[in-house]
């Protein structure tokens, strides 16, 4: 598993980098939109054109058809006309002027559509009796002979009413992307934590591509943005990323992971995007071309899980994980299929809500459980933290114990350039004794806090017992040391001064540094600064004695 979201990854930083390209070239490149400056209550659908198709060896597909309507009855005041052309050229008459016209770049290896544009030509009473002419170019077959609703009134009513009726599709989208975020980032920090939880990861990024998806795919996106050749290349882009985060999620909830079809599934995707990004850079095919290619890899995908199900089932049986997924992962599928049904088989690629109404109810089922199994392996992983740290860490003063310091200068550790300072808090007998170990744990407290001070950036501290701390420096001179072991007198005598109801604090230390002609390993480096240490307790005694 860990190899297959290796290379993943390395594929998916190819193919967001080729993306990236294809994006930046888009903003730089944005189609010729040439509109006159006519200027403004209901409206209604402009009906009855008289249609012509004619052939032209210089349209895209060899064709393009003109529409032609006289304009007899104008409102009282100036109004205008208003529809949404996709992937068409357009360019728009009144009379024999010219007043709108949208093409792409002639030469682009962008892509040769001008994506969605909303047409908004005004219309004056002086515009009365002429002869409005709508010449459409389709770009791609499928929209051959589409002509778009044509309304014509008010456009400020047009497209206010135009935005209500389409705010639902794009409430749930929202609603989608912010629960994908949410997931998203529950699953970077589980995942940080504990290693747990990339599932959780992968389907908030697939929510948020789908929402992302879905909301620049409505033609209502478009009436906010300038750069709409962008848009439409950046929802083709998102199209392709749907399959190959789904199966990372999907594959994360079954127990056969390793699989060998979701690795040949997990190439064919990639593949069908590498596949579809150079092409469009090459102008072999335009993104919308190869759209066909990701289509079938979201149904490979679907195939797949359904087939995992089914063996899941087989050898493990029925349980409740399963039939979570079952009937998750279920609405899903059928919602997506229905709406690529509904892609293909609607003149202008409309697609309808079904499949965001499904989602939200799949990752109300799935994503919950999802969760759920994530806080209990989040409880599970914090009580092996808890544990591992009771196991090397001293519960008194916090730092490492016995253990760690075996383990932490075992095998494996390079003695050289290291230093080890032995310390000995001195009479912390005598403290239990007489004044009792509420006194004597402050004692040990305190001196902790002091040794963290004055060496914890520069190495680990560790409590060897009741009353010794050892030290393990590195990068420090011998120097360096002493200097600090006179601050720890140093502080002793203020901290003394400063607390005279408590047990006076004195600590006696010794330190060396691994001299390979002395010491075979660490431990001899500990052995000469243990008698050094003893060496200035005793004198520190005879000091205090007198």
């Amino acid at each position: 598993m860990n190899k297959y979201l290796k290379w993943s990854n390395i594929w998916i930083l190819i193919i967001v980098g080729l993306s990236v390209i294809i994006m930046a070239g888009l903003l730089l490149s944005d189609a010729n939109a040439v509109q006159a400056k006519r200027t403004e209550d209901g409206y209604r659908i402009l009906e009855y054109f008289e249609e012509k198709e004619i052939k032209d060896k210089t349209a895209p597909i060899g064709k393009r058809y003109e529409y032609t309507k006289q304009i007899e009855k104008m409102p009282p005041q100036s109004s205008g006309i208003v529809f949404c052309a996709v992937h068409q050229n357009v360019s728009v008459y009144l009379d024999k002027e010219l007043v709108y016209e949208v093409t792409p770049p002639k030469r682009s290896v962008f892509g040769k559509s001008p994506g969605t544009n909303w047409v908004i030509v005004p219309l004056y009473q002086s515009d009365k009796g002429k002869t409005l002419k709508i010449v459409m170019t389709p770009i791609y077959e499928h929209f051959a002979g589409v002509l778009p609703t044509i309304y014509y009134g008010s456009p400020t009513k047009i497209l206010i009413d135009f935005v209500r009726q389409k705010m639902i599709p794009v409430v749930l989208c929202a609603i989608i992307f912010a629960v994908g975020t949410v997931f998203f980032g529950l699953g970077l920090w589980n995942y940080k934590n504990s290693k747990k939880g990339i599932d959780i990861v992968m389907i908030g990024l697939f929510a948020m591509i789908l929402a992302l998806w879905r909301s620049s795919d409505y033609s209502l996106t478009k009436l906010f943005v300038q750069n709409v050749r962008a848009v439409s290349a950046f929802t083709l882009v998102l199209v392709m990323f749907l399959a190959p985060t789904f199966l990372v999620y999907t594959r994360c909830l079954f127990s056969d992971k390793s699989h060998k079809l979701w690795s040949i599934v997990q190439y064919v995707t990639f593949g069908a995007i590498s596949v579809s990004l150079v092409f469009q850079l090459l102008g072999i095919a335009d993104l919308r071309q190869t759209r066909w290619l990701h289509h079938m890899t979201l149904i490979m995908t679907a195939l797949l899980v359904a087939y995992m199900i089914f063996r899941e089932v087989k050898l493990y049986g029925m349980n409740q994980n399963m039939k979570v997924i079952i009937v998750g992962i279920g609405i899903c599928i059928f919602s997506f299929v229905s709406d690529l049904i509904a892609f293909y088989r609607s003149p202008d690629g409309t697609m309808t809500s079904w499949a965001l109404i499904a989602f939200i109810v799949y990752i109300g089922i799935l994503g919950f459980e999802s969760l759920r199994n994530t806080a209990s392996l989040m409880h599970i992983a914090s009580q092996a933290q808890h544990y591992e740290k009771m196991a090397y860490h001293d519960e008194l003063t916090g730092f490492y114990n016995r253990s760690a310091y075996a383990d932490h200068t075992g095998m494996g550790f390079s003695p050289e350039g290291h230093i080890i300072v032995m310390c000995d808090l001195n009479n912390l007998k005598k403290c239990n004794d007489t004044h009792g170990h509420e006194q004597g744990d402050l004692y040990i407290k305190s001196s902790a806090e002091l040794l963290e001070k004055i060496f914890g950036k520069y190495g680990k501290c560790y409590r060897m017992g009741g009353d010794e701390f050892t030290i393990v420096l590195k990068n420090l001179s011998l120097e360096s040391v002493r200097i600090k072991e006179d601050i720890i007198a140093d502080r002793c005598q203020a901290y003394n001064e400063e607390h005279p109801d408590r047990f006076p604090m004195n600590i006696a230390c010794g330190y060396a540094m691994f001299d390979p002609d002395e010491d075979t390993d660490i431990a001899d480096t500990a052995r000469r600064a243990d008698k050094m240490m003893y060496i200035h307790k005793f004198m520190m005694k005879g000091e205090l004695g007198r």
